[in-house]
């Protein structure tokens, strides 16, 4: 994963880094909003290019995406004496860090997110049918099912690992499938349909 050459190109600056905006770009499905919605950062806050390298890698595994990169761009250098002149005649607004003799003022940067999407589906519902030797939120539970969006190769994954779990407990011709059902004005619904494998 590379995380942009602004990260190593400027010498003493890459362990303080300031947000001052983020992008994204690459997403056709998911929103911006939602996809922001997953970052622990924020305009504003201090980070170092090692919280840039962890962020790059949690994206990189989260299901919705098959490919991400992150790369800075510069939105401005440290406030110089010029730039402090400009400055004068705004209020004063607090650091997020106490003042520290010798530390040089954090860098600013972009934040850009480059994502290559997996296929997702939104569900506000989910349902659970036919589990009759697991109770339905041991189930929702231990897999993670919940109502949002979710990528459907993990969704595939979910199922097969279901059908495993019934077949480690005697039930050989268990399976678990899924739909979405529902259409405006109803709301998108996931109906996950187990079949325990009985014969009749």
């Amino acid at each position: 994963a590379q995380i942009g050459e602004s990260l190593t190109s400027v010498p003493g600056l890459a362990e303080r880094l300031e947000i001052a905006g983020m992008e994204v770009d690459g997403n056709a499905e998911i929103p911006t909003p939602e996809i922001l919605q997953l970052l622990p950062f924020q305009r504003g806050d201090i980070i170092s290019g090692h919280d840039l390298s962890w962020l790059n890698d949690a994206l990189e595994d989260h299901s919705w995406f098959r490919d991400v990169r992150l790369e800075t761009a510069d939105a401005g250098s440290p406030a110089s004496m010029e730039k402090q002149t400009e400055e004068d005649d705004k209020p004063f607004v607090p650091s997020h860090e106490p003042e520290q003799s010798g530390v040089s003022p954090p860098f600013k940067v972009i934040v850009r997110i480059h994502v290559v999407e997996l296929p997702t589906r939104i569900a506000e519902i989910l349902e659970l049918r036919g589990d009759e030797r697991f109770r339905a939120d041991v189930l929702r539970e231990f897999f993670g099912l919940k109502p949002g969006r979710i990528a459907l190769e993990e969704l595939a994954t979910k199922m097969q690992l279901i059908a495993t779990l019934y077949k480690n407990h005697g039930y050989d011709l268990a399976r678990a499938d899924y739909q979405f059902v529902g259409n405006n004005p109803a709301p998108p619904q996931l109906r996950i349909d187990i079949d325990e494998g009985h014969l009749d």
